[in-house]
């Protein structure tokens, strides 16, 4: 038994191209929930759930809600703009690594992964000072401090171009560009550097 967590933000035709290849999958959830931050995604699927947060939530706090809603139930983290072949979900949960990811071409762990219950325990919920920006770096330095890595698996995840900032307008840019240089300035306060560490 296990669960996917989506969160998402307006990137709802990409959303909608992930749940089909999710109903491909040889591995079927128990249930996909879905974090719309946008408020407008409908689906007619019996098997996702969607819990509309207001005011919308960033990324770190969409995975620690995916978290408390699921435990202690293994939880697939997924990004809404992906897609991936039907055993890719088998690959992630017969390995027995605590964190698992199914790498992205742009090597980025933290696009599909597989975080057990045993991982949350020994290192928390995400740091949701971190709203978009430095998350996953925050947590990867924190799994390491536990002593615990990062198994990786070649997946075949395609990570589509339907990237959240460049569908806003400039405005909306420069205010992600704002709170992304924020969250750099509230990690070197953290941890005394900036990446890597």
């Amino acid at each position: 038994m296990f669960y996917i967590g989506i969160p998402t933000l307006n990137q709802y035709k990409q959303l909608t191209k992930l749940l089909e290849c999710l109903n491909k999958s040889k591995r079927q959830p128990e249930q996909v929930i879905v974090i719309d931050n946008g408020g407008q995604f409908q689906t007619d699927q019996n098997n996702v759930q969607i819990y509309r947060p207001a005011p919308p939530l960033g990324v770190s706090a969409s995975w620690n809600l995916l978290h408390r809603v699921t435990a202690p139930v293994d939880l697939i983290l997924s990004n809404d703009d992906l897609t991936f072949p039907a055993h890719t979900l088998g690959l992630l949960l017969d390995c027995p690594a605590p964190f698992v990811s199914a790498i992205t071409k742009h090597k980025n762990a933290w696009s599909l992964f597989l975080q057990r219950e045993s991982v949350w325990e020994t290192v928390g919920e995400y740091d949701e000072r971190f709203a978009h920006y430095f998350g996953d770096d925050d947590y990867r330095h924190r799994m390491t401090l536990s002593g615990l890595s990062v198994e990786t698996i070649q997946g075949g995840v395609t990570h589509h171009v339907s990237s959240t900032i460049k569908s806003l307008d400039l405005d909306g840019q420069e205010r992600f560009k704002a709170e992304h240089d924020k969250a750099g300035q509230y990690f070197v306060e953290k941890w005394g550097s900036i990446l890597p560490i």
